[in-house]
C-alpha cells in the first residue's frame, strides 16, 4: 500500500500528527481534565479540517462540518487514520477522480476515508471495470452515489447489476440508473424490480416504455410487490387513469412521489380558481406532471392564465402545454411579443396564442420573420434569440453573400425556414471562413449548396472547434469526399459534430470482428447515426444482435442486425414477429428467417402483412420454402413480384414457353434480362408489362425499349 500513500504536502501529515500528540495531555483535576478533553476534541476537528482544506481544497467551514460528522462515528484522533485516508484519496486519484469529485464523495460519505483501499475499494473498482464501465462511467456513478462503495460486490452490487441488466437490456441504461441520486435503495430493493416489471408487462405496457420511466424514476418501481400492485390500483381508482393510458406510468410516479395530502392541497388551489372537481379530474388524467410542481408554481401559472389572460377551466383542461412549458421563458414571453404584433397590426388573427406557445423556437421565429418581412415598413425588425436587429443591414449582407455562392431564392427560403438566426450572423467573420473551408476541402459550388440547403445548422459551428475535426474523422473512415458529403446530407453536421468522435472506436470494433471496411462504409451511407452512438452502447448493440436476433458477427447480414436493433424497439420487432405467427410461422422459422433477412423487419407492419398475404394466401407458399428465399421480401411487391407473376401466369396458361421459370427465378432476373427473355418475344404479355412499367405498347412491339440495368 506504500505506493498509494500521499507523498505531497507531507507537512500537513506531520502537523496533523503533532497536534494529535499534544492534544491528548490530561491533568489531575476534574475541571482541567474536562477542559483538556474539550480542547482535544476541538483540536482534533481543526487539524483534520486542515487536512481536508490542504489536500482536497475544502473551504474551512465545509471541512469542519465533515470532520465533525466523521468524528461521531470514527476515531479521527487515531494516529493511523491519516495514513489510511491518504491511501484512499490516492486510490481515487489513480482512477481519474479530481479534487472536485473527491469533495463531493467525502461530503456525502466521509466514512469512506476510513475504508481499506486494498481489500474494500479496489475489488469494487475492478468489478465495475469488468462490467465494461469506462473511467468516466466509474467517476460519474461514484461521484453521484459514493454510498455504492459501502456495499459488498458479491452480496449486493453484483446481484443488483444482473437484475438491472436483465430489465434494462442495455449497459448504458444500467449506468444511468446507478447514477441516479440516492441509488443506494437499489441494493436493498432491486429484487422487487422483476415482479413489478412483470406486472406492468401483464397490463400490456411495452418494455421500452417501462425502461424509459425507470431511467427517470427508478425508485417508483422497486417497492414491495404488494405495495406496488396497490399503487397501480390507486392510479386507476383515485386518479381515474386506465392501464392502457399513456399516462398510467406517470400516475404511478405521482402516487409514489407525493402524499395524498400533498395532492389534495394542490387540488384545493385549482378549486380556489373556480375549478370543479370534475374539471380537476379531467385535467389530471391528461396532465399529471402538473401535480408534481410546487404549490407556488401552480398558483403562479393559474394566476397568469386565468386572471391576466381570462382563460376558463373548460378551455385549459385539454390544453396541457400551458402547464408543461416554462411560464416565464415561453408563455409570458410569447404573450408579450404577440401583443406588440397586434398593436402594429401585424398579427394574423387566425393564429391562436396556444398554437404560438406550442411552436418550437425555430418555427416560431420563422413565422414571425415571415409576418414582418412581408410588411414594407422602414422600421421592420425580427427577433433572433430574443434580440431585435435591423433587418435591412445585416440580413441583406447575409443574403447577398449566399447569392454570390450560387444560392437562389428557393435555397434561401429553405435555409431561413430552418435557421432564421443565420440572418443575424456576421457575414465576414462567421460565414465566409466556413464557405472558404468547404472550398479548400475540394467541395464544388453545387456541393456547398446541397449540403448547406439540406443542413444549414452546419454554419452555426466553428471551423476549428467542430467542422474541421468532424471532416477529418469522416474522411479517414469514408475514404473519399463524395462519401463525406453523402453522410452530411443524410445525417446533418449537427449530429456529426456531437457524435462523430464515437465513429472511430465503433468502426474499429466492427473491423476487429472481421467486417470489411467497404461493407461498413455502405451501411454508414444509409444509416450513419447507428454507428455514432456511445462506444459502450454500440458494443452492447452488437452483443444483442448475436444474443437476441441470432446473427453471428461473420454473417453478411450482421450490420442489418445493428440497423434493426438501433432503429426499432423490442416491442416493435415483437409485433412484426406476431404477424408472421398469425400466418402460421413457428418461432424457429421466424428466427431462421430473421438470421437471413433482418432487413425485412425494418419494414412497416402493414407492408409485411400485405406481402405475406400475397405469398402465402394467393401463391400458397409455405414458411419452410420462404425462409431461405429472401428475395421475395427484398424486391418490390407492386413493381416486381406482382407484374412478373402475372406475366409468368400468361406464358404458362397460353403455352408460350416449353419450360416456364419459377417465380423466384424470374424475380431475381435484372430488368434487361427479364425483358429480353420473357417479355419482348411474346406480344401477349406486352400489355401487362406496359401497364406496370409505363412504357408504350408501340415501343414494346417494335422492340425499341431502352434496356438499362
Amino acid at each position: 500500500m506504500q505506493s498509494l500513500r500521499f507523498v505531497g504536502r507531507h507537512n500537513v501529515v506531520h502537523r496533523y500528527q503533532r497536534l494529535l500528540l499534544y492534544s491528548t495531555t490530561t491533568t489531575t483535576t476534574t475541571t482541567t481534565a474536562t477542559t483538556t478533553t474539550s480542547s482535544s476534541s476541538t483540536s482534533t476537528h481543526h487539524c483534520f479540517a486542515d487536512y481536508l482544506v490542504d489536500t482536497l481544497g475544502f473551504s474551512h467551514q465545509q471541512a469542519l462540518s465533515v470532520s465533525t460528522k466523521l468524528s461521531k462515528r470514527k476515531k479521527v484522533n487515531d494516529s493511523h487514520f491519516l495514513d489510511n485516508a491518504t491511501s484512499v484519496v490516492n486510490l481515487f486519484k489513480i482512477h481519474g477522480f479530481d479534487e472536485t469529485h473527491l469533495r463531493k464523495i467525502v461530503s456525502k460519505e466521509p466514512g469512506l476515508l476510513n475504508s481499506n483501499a486494498e481489500s474494500t475499494l479496489i475489488p469494487k473498482f475492478n468489478f465495475f471495470k469488468e462490467q465494461g464501465f469506462s473511467g468516466s462511467d466509474l467517476i460519474r456513478v461514484n461521484s453521484k452515489n459514493p454510498s455504492i462503495l459501502r456495499y459488498g460486490v458479491d452480496s449486493s452490487i453484483l446481484p443488483a447489476f444482473r437484475i438491472l441488466r436483465q430489465v434494462m437490456g442495455c449497459h448504458s441504461y444500467v449506468i444511468t440508473v446507478f447514477s441516479k441520486p440516492r441509488a443506494r435503495y437499489i441494493f436493498t430493493s432491486v429484487k422487487n424490480l422483476l415482479p413489478n416489471v412483470a406486472l406492468l408487462r401483464s397490463y400490456g405496457i411495452p418494455i421500452e416504455l417501462i425502461r424509459k420511466h425507470l431511467l427517470m424514476k427508478p425508485g417508483s418501481y422497486i417497492h414491495n410487490p404488494r405495495v406496488f400492485k396497490d399503487v397501480t390500483m390507486r392510479v386507476e381508482d383515485k386518479l381515474g387513469i386506465t392501464r392502457d393510458s399513456m399516462m398510467f406510468l406517470y400516475g404511478i410516479e405521482l402516487i409514489c412521489g407525493f402524499s395524498e395530502e400533498n395532492l389534495l392541497s394542490k387540488c384545493r388551489i385549482f378549486k380556489s380558481f373556480g375549478w370543479t372537481q370534475s374539471e380537476i379530474q379531467t385535467f389530471m388524467t391528461k396532465n399529471l406532471s402538473c401535480f408534481k410542481l410546487s404549490e407556488q408554481h401552480i398558483q403562479k401559472k393559474l394566476d397568469f392564465l386565468m386572471n391576466e389572460l381570462q382563460l376558463k377551466p373548460a378551455y385549459l383542461t385539454s390544453r396541457t402545454s400551458f402547464f408543461t412549458l416554462s411560464l416565464e421563458k415561453r408563455v409570458v414571453a410569447r404573450h408579450k411579443l404577440m401583443l406588440i404584433l397586434k398593436e402594429k397590426g401585424l398579427l394574423n388573427e387566425k393564429v391562436s396564442f396556444y398554437t404560438a406557445i406550442k411552436l418550437s423556437e425555430p418555427s416560431f421565429l420563422k413565422r414571425e420573420v415571415d409576418t414582418l418581412i412581408s410588411q414594407d415598413e422602414s422600421d421592420s425588425w425580427l427577433l433572433a434569440g430574443g434580440k431585435c436587429i435591423d433587418q435591412h443591414d445585416n440580413a441583406t449582407s447575409v443574403v447577398n453573400l449566399f447569392k454570390t455562392y450560387g444560392f437562389d431564392e428557393t435555397h434561401l427560403r429553405k435555409i431561413v425556414s430552418k435557421e432564421p438566426g443565420l440572418l443575424n450572423s456576421d457575414a465576414e467573420l462567421t460565414l465566409i471562413p466556413k464557405f472558404n473551408f468547404f472550398k479548400e476541402q475540394g467541395f464544388s459550388g453545387s456541393d456547398i449548396i446541397r449540403v448547406i440547403s439540406k443542413n444549414p445548422t452546419i454554419l452555426k459551428y466553428g471551423v476549428d472547434s467542430s467542422i474541421s475535426p468532424a471532416f477529418r474523422i469522416l474522411r479517414q473512415v469514408m475514404g473519399c469526399d463524395d462519401y463525406v458529403i453523402r453522410v452530411l446530407l443524410n445525417l446533418g453536421l449537427r449530429a456529426v459534430c456531437t457524435s462523430v468522435k464515437n465513429l472511430l472506436p465503433n468502426v474499429a470494433l466492427l473491423r476487429s470482428y472481421g467486417i470489411p471496411i467497404e461493407l461498413i462504409r455502405k451501411h454508414l451511407l444509409r444509416m450513419p447515426a447507428h454507428y455514432m452512438q456511445n462506444p459502450q452502447v454500440f458494443e452492447d448493440v452488437t452483443m444483442r444482435v448475436e444474443d437476441k436476433v441470432g446473427i453471428t458477427r461473420t454473417s453478411p447480414v450482421f450490420l442489418y442486425g445493428i440497423n434493426l436493433i438501433c432503429g426499432f424497439s423490442e416491442e416493435s420487432i415483437l409485433s412484426k414477429c406476431r404477424i408472421f405467427e398469425s400466418f402460421g410461422w413457428t418461432q424457429s422459422e421466424i428466427q431462421t428467417f430473421m438470421m437471413k433477412n433482418a432487413n425485412c423487419f425494418t419494414h412497416s407492419n402493414e407492408r409485411i402483412k400485405k406481402r405475406l398475404d400475397f405469398l402465402m394466401n394467393d401463391l400458397q407458399l409455405e414458411p419452410a420454402y420462404l425462409t431461405s428465399l429472401f428475395c421475395f421480401f427484398t424486391c418490390s411487391l407492386e413493381k416486381r413480384i406482382l407484374p412478373r407473376h402475372k406475366i409468368l401466369f400468361i406464358l404458362k396458361e397460353k403455352g408460350l414457353l416449353n419450360k416456364v421459370p419459377s417465380l423466384y427465378g424470374a424475380i431475381q432476373l435484372s430488368e434487361p434480362h427479364f425483358l429480353t427473355r420473357l417479355v419482348l418475344p411474346f406480344q401477349e404479355v406486352h400489355e401487362v408489362y406496359a401497364k406496370h412499367t409505363g412504357c408504350s405498347l408501340k415501343m414494346l412491339s417494335q422492340g425499341s425499349v431502352v434496356i438499362s440495368s
